[in-house]
């Protein structure tokens, strides 16, 4: 956010978002606005007492798009306020005494919006809460404020000015791609997307990509200089890019080669991207199983295999690996031995599933329950057996929901969830339940329930195997 003159086109929709205690919250909206307008949205903050920090904040609008529910129009967004703090729900920023104004504090609406074939109208109850060092609050009506307006299609030169725009991001996103020298990141850059765009800059590239009318005319060697940049810059963030690629060239040989490639040198910043469903060939599957082999190590080291950032982390690299692995079972479902390699390694990263002397992650913990449910996406049938002692564990489950009216998980629950997985059946739990019978003495009446279904588990899995 910067200084900015207060006056705006009289044409805009004036909303008082807040007011009081020396301070001002104004939203103004155009009433027709389309992915091409880069200031349809202004956010305007007037600040007449002294200087303060905001210590809290948050933007939100639960919106309707031609009358249906939609996602909230602001929730997650990047509101714009500094280039160098993401949003409103980046602590510590300054607001000094003045008028400041942000365009496009909703950036992300551009991106379902303009899906919308015909146009869409839009109706929004929009909520600010602000919590500043000094004490002072400033904080919407109950139920928020309303606005209406109309999102329109771009036309042929709106889209030829945006189709520029999305080159420029994706050259700056990487240099190499133009010649350019590519610069070395700061150790403390934030890990977004791309690390070389600000984060008003990300939320833009990501709502352009989701746009087929502005990618029409990228071509695979542009986007994927762009992908390998981010995985050597090692961004650790949703990769907008993946769904242009899946959708437009799944099977590309270029992509496939990039992908292989990228496995091979660099595994741990190149699984996250293909994590992305429609990224798979057969060819990826030894190098992957690598991955996951030498990485187990590094996982079993106390703290989890250190503190390095972003795809660099080990226990990341493991589980993303074991996913893919696990989501293109059909690939490798005839060969035991892969099953057995990679049980081994599960095994390896998580000692405790064996019964190590002092190993840890121990049982109740998160790393213990991610443990179990890594063993399960092997689908080696033979690791029922490690499983199994763990249907008697009664501890909550390390990511257990706790609260009066939800019932965790224990230990017992994941286990069988995890052995109904290696044995090709439907999980016996799934999603979180309400509970309407909580005491203050911790008792779930679910539980009842549950340990009868891990007893008949049980003695399903002692009966002899039919013929």
């Amino acid at each position: 956010m910067s200084a900015a003159d207060a006056s705006v086109p009289s044409s805009r929709q004036e909303v008082v978002l807040a007011e009081g205690n020396g301070l001002k919250a104004v939203l103004r909206v155009k009433p027709e606005a389309s992915l091409a307008d880069q200031d349809w949205l202004q956010l305007e903050i007037t600040n007449n007492g002294s200087a303060a920090v905001i210590t809290q904040g948050a933007l939100t609008a639960p919106a309707l798009v031609n009358g249906l529910r939609d996602s909230d129009l602001l929730a997650g967004t990047s509101i714009g306020i500094a280039p160098a703090v993401p949003g409103l729900r980046s602590h510590g920023f300054s607001l000094p005494a003045g008028t400041l104004v942000s365009n496009n504090p909703a950036i992300y609406a551009d991106r379902s919006l303009d899906r919308q074939a015909g146009g869409a109208i839009v109706t929004a109850n929009v909520s600010l809460n602000l919590v500043l060092n000094d004490g002072r609050t400033l904080k919407s009506p109950a139920g928020g404020v309303p606005l209406q307006f109309t999102w329109v299609k771009t036309d042929v030169s709106e889209q030829a000015a945006l189709q520029k725009e999305l080159d420029a991001l994706l050259a700056k996103t990487s240099p190499s791609s133009i010649g350019a020298v590519v610069a070395p990141l700061p150790s403390n850059q934030p890990r977004e997307f791309s690390p070389r765009l600000t984060g008003p800059e990300n939320t833009r590239l990501a709502a352009l990509l989701e746009t087929p009318e502005v990618t029409r005319n990228l071509n695979v060697q542009q986007v994927l200089a762009a992908v390998q940049q981010s995985e050597l810059d090692k961004s650790i963030g949703p990769n907008p890019l993946m769904g242009l690629v899946v959708t437009r060239w799944p099977k590309d040989p270029a992509v496939i080669q990039f992908f292989r490639d990228g496995l091979t040198t660099q595994g741990s910043a190149t699984i996250f991207d293909v994590m992305s469903p429609g990224i798979w060939d057969d060819s990826f599957l030894e190098p992957v199983i690598k991955l996951v082999e030498s990485t187990a190590p590094l996982v079993a080291l106390p703290g989890r295999g250190g503190t390095a950032p972003g795809a660099d982390l080990p226990s990341l690299t493991f589980s993303r690996a074991l996913n893919v692995l696990s989501r293109n079972y059909a690939a490798w479902s005839s060969n035991a031995a892969v099953a057995s390699q990679l049980s081994r390694a599960v095994r390896v990263a998580y000692p405790s599933l064996t019964g190590g002397p002092g190993a840890a992650p121990l049982p109740g913990t998160q790393g213990f329950s991610n443990a179990m449910m890594q063993l399960a996406e092997t689908h080696d049938h033979t690791m029922v057996a490690v499983l199994r002692p763990f249907l008697a564990v009664k501890v909550i489950d390390g990511n257990g929901i706790l609260g009066s009216d939800r019932t965790p998980f224990r230990v017992c629950e994941v286990a069988a969830n995890s052995i109904c997985t290696l044995l090709g059946e439907p999980q016996l739990f799934s999603g979180s339940y309400s509970n309407a019978g909580f005491t203050s003495t911790g008792d779930y009446p679910e539980w009842t329930v549950w340990d009868q279904q891990i007893a008949d588990l049980q003695k399903h899995l002692d009966a002899p195997p039919k013929n």
